[in-house]
């Protein structure tokens, strides 16, 4: 009887401790593969400074599909440039943090006018941009938002399906959606938030950080250029 009660125990032990090592396990397995495909984590972790130039559909009203966006990882500091439909040239500082703006500058010349309306859009603009090209990265920062893993075939080649739940982002806000990883770390696609993109051309953006830069659903985003780095002149962000 006493040999029959251990049994039960250990039976009732595994069947309530198994589903939590299978996560861990599975959260450790899709780690592993995040940070084959984009560099260890430490790598984003120690980068402050970022800048890309996306050329793709935009919400900024009355701007062209160019943009480009300075960005201070530490202080939410960002420069936003772009041209508006007048070929202005448009010089925005703000910051993503706070969602504040600092100047605003029209062809060189700093201007005082009421903004609200432009500068909420080039807001959205940044975290839509951000949280498409920069997902690897955020992801590999913050295992822990992995709920699962999962594999199919497609085209021939195994892919790890990676789900993920509240990942946070730039600012405050977090998304749900799955990143696609073949065992030899090409992301193949992403989704966010029930929204997917067919991603390619990777490239290191520095620091030995790799991303891919194309996405394409019923349009295409390109981050023609994306760098990383640990300096940057201060006055980019105080001034035009």
């Amino acid at each position: 009887m006493r040999h029959f009660r251990f049994t039960l125990f250990f039976i009732g032990s595994v069947l309530l401790f198994a589903p939590w090592t299978l996560n861990a396990q599975e959260q450790q397995n899709g780690k592993n593969l995040v940070e084959l495909s984009t560099g260890e984590a430490n790598k984003w972790a120690n980068t402050r400074y970022l800048l890309y130039t996306a050329v793709g559909p935009s919400n900024i009203a009355g701007f062209g599909n160019d943009r480009t966006f300075l960005i201070d990882k530490r202080t939410g500091d960002c420069r936003f440039e772009g041209t508006n439909k007048n070929s202005e040239n448009i010089v925005l500082l703000f910051n993503y943090k706070t969602k504040r703006t600092k100047k605003y500058f029209i062809n060189t010349q700093e201007s005082k006018e009421n903004i609200a309306d432009l500068a909420e859009n080039i807001f959205t603009q940044f975290f839509n941009d951000t949280q498409m090209l920069f997902l690897p990265a955020f992801l590999s920062n913050n295992p822990s938002s992995i709920t699962d893993v999962s594999q199919k075939i497609f085209d021939a080649d195994k892919v790890n399906i990676i789900s993920f739940s509240h990942l946070p982002t730039f600012g405050d806000t977090a998304i749900d959606g799955k990143i696609s990883v073949t065992n030899k770390g090409e992301i193949k696609s992403i989704s966010i938030d029930h929204t997917a993109f067919k991603t390619s051309v990777t490239k290191d953006i520095g620091e030995g950080i790799l991303l891919p830069t194309v996405f394409e659903n019923r349009e295409t985003y390109r981050f023609q250029t994306v760098a990383a780095f640990t300096e940057m002149e201060a006055g980019k962000f105080t001034d035009f």
